[in-house]
């Protein structure tokens, strides 16, 4: 059975426009994917692409005017998506863990790290006493490999460089052993010596604990190095997903050989890259939404493609995947 199983995610944008028109724009259109325990997907695209989207309207996160108006996302046999405001915010923190970006202002400023780290514990643990809470901090700070993490429980979250809070947020993420982490671009804006360790640190943590991560990121040497999975977004769709070994020695659809092609490593090769914009979400054109940027589109790409299941746990949403 799945950890997570994301069905046909629908997630709109519904606002009037400055001429009192009621608009819409069509963010996530039918995204599905699965995640299996103890298993690192990595969720990656280009810059709108709705990554983060994804995870937020998985989580209750959203702010008006965006709204889930479709799908399902079934955690542990029951769909976030249909459950009360107060379930959802016990497994948050609790059963699913988040790491986010900017982690420096994802810390409260007014607050010592150890208080953080023993509110958040005690929220969802109202047996534990302050004392066994900040002693599970403390040996939480030393799993992500913060040296001194006594020390560092009294420390403001300004005193910590990136990396540090980074290793932070991690910390507050497991605290409370959630079977599910989704870390959101977890090391944006650190120097890439960090950027390596942190994502070492997830890869073991998960690893070590059988946790199923889902990873966002928009950069494809992530997904290569980290996950055991990916899936491929454009549109708000996703039109690839499978084993990272497969997707990366037979992409599928056009979109993802272009990223590849796009990679530092690729750039030397005469491969198509991305070109062009994406589709304008408040209108968003008939059948496949990569037609106009994609190099072999034929007259049936007029049409919605389908998702073929190509092999071994490998599929793409697109007419000539099979082609491949």
């Amino acid at each position: 059975m799945s950890l997570l199983e994301v069905r046909d995610l629908h997630t709109h944008f519904i606002a009037y426009d400055l001429d009192n028109r009621l608009r819409t724009a069509r963010a996530l259109n039918g995204v599905s994917f699965s995640l299996e325990p103890g298993r690192i997907l990595g969720l990656v695209g280009e810059t709108g692409a709705g990554k983060s989207l994804t995870a937020l309207s998985i989580l209750g996160l959203l702010k008006p005017p965006a709204r889930v108006v479709a799908g399902q996302a079934v955690f542990e046999g029951r769909d976030l998506l249909a459950l009360p405001p107060e379930e959802l915010n016990a497994l948050r923190g609790a059963r699913i863990g988040l790491v986010v970006q900017s982690p420096k202002t994802s810390l409260d400023p007014l607050a010592r790290i150890g208080q953080q780290l023993v509110r958040l514990q005690r929220a969802h643990r109202p047996e534990f006493s302050a004392a066994q809470a900040e002693a599970r901090a403390a040996e939480m700070l030393a799993a992500v490999g913060i040296p001194d993490p006594k020390r560092r429980l009294r420390a403001w979250p300004h005193e910590l460089s990136g990396g540090m809070a980074q290793r932070v947020l991690i910390a507050m993420a497991l605290v409370n052993e959630p079977s599910l982490l989704i870390a959101d671009e977890p090391t944006t804006g650190l120097d890439v010596t960090v950027q390596a360790q942190i994502l070492d640190l997830l890869r073991g943590l998960a690893r070590q604990r059988g946790i199923g991560a889902v990873i966002i990121t928009h950069d494809l040497g992530v997904v290569a190095h980290y996950c055991d999975e990916a899936a491929v977004m454009f549109a708000g769709q996703v039109v690839e997903h499978g084993p990272v070994s497969a997707l990366f020695a037979r992409p599928a659809h056009p979109y993802t050989r272009a990223l590849i092609a796009a990679t530092p490593e690729r750039l030397q090769l005469r491969a198509p890259r991305p070109s062009g914009s994406p589709p304008n979400l408040y209108a968003l054109p008939e059948g496949c939404l990569y037609r106009d940027r994609c190099p072999m589109a034929q007259d049936v790409c007029t049409r919605p493609p389908p998702d073929l299941a190509l092999r071994d746990g490998h599929a793409a949403r697109c007419h000539l995947a099979e082609a491949a």
